[in-house]
């Protein structure tokens, strides 16, 4: 099994480094001997089939990896060498199915997990989710009335709850979204890494060209196989 890694050309130490990372369940190897640079203002562009370890090696990278997932390889943010759970505070993962409840509203949701990512700064950080994805107009509803576009654009504010994170994980952002919305996901991933900060998406469909000139790294993971 292989899979297609892309390292970073730089002259500089890279924002995050990643040396023969594996990840695999208790009967299935999802992807081994991955290795790939990322420099600060850049992002990776995450490709493969499904099953392929795609959410595991973004959870993993968050320090949050399913139970029975076992992760290994070497680590290194600003060339200092960091346990995967070492990169949590740093990082801020949106995945296909973010921890609301349905039962509250989206702006109930959001406000709590605010509290949780930054209790100092929530009363500022919800604000900047409703002007990110234009959330006002219906995130007092609750969030089983939303459609799956609404819902989407509320799990992608996310990313303005935790202001600190400096590398976004994000899986499949632009599913269920219209081409507002789209361009909207677009131009919140430029103001990130304008900023600085560095991002890694998992995808099927293409970037943007304002988005492909900010590529640092391409990621293709091969399909699952078996354990001996």
């Amino acid at each position: 099994m292989s899979q297609m890694s892309q390292r970073t050309p730089s002259n500089t130490i890279p924002f995050l480094e990643a040396e023969e990372l594996s990840c695999a369940t208790a009967d299935r190897v999802l992807f081994s001997d991955l290795s790939f640079a990322l420099d600060r203002g850049s992002l990776a562009s995450l490709r493969g089939a499904n099953g392929s370890g795609k959410s595991c090696l973004l959870q993993s990278l968050c320090g949050v990896a399913r139970q029975g997932v076992k992760t290994k390889g070497r680590v290194r943010w600003q060339g200092r060498a960091v346990p995967f759970e070492g990169l949590a505070s740093e990082t801020m993962l949106v995945g296909h199915n973010p921890p609301f409840l349905n039962s509250l509203s989206l702006l109930e949701n959001l406000r709590f997990w605010a509290r949780v990512f930054a209790p100092r700064d929530h009363e500022q950080t919800l604000p900047t989710c409703a002007r990110w994805f234009a959330l006002e107009d219906f995130w007092q509803a609750p969030l089983s009335r939303l459609s799956a576009g609404e819902q989407q654009r509320g799990a992608l504010a996310m990313v303005a709850l935790k202001p600190h994170a400096r590398l976004w994980a994000v899986s499949e952002p632009e599913v269920s979204l219209d081409a507002q919305a789209r361009q909207q996901l677009h131009s919140c991933l430029q103001d990130h890494l304008k900023r600085g900060g560095a991002a890694m998406i998992a995808l099927h469909e293409s970037l943007p060209e304002s988005l492909q000139q900010k590529v640092g790294c391409n990621l293709m993971l091969s399909e699952a196989v078996s354990t001996p």
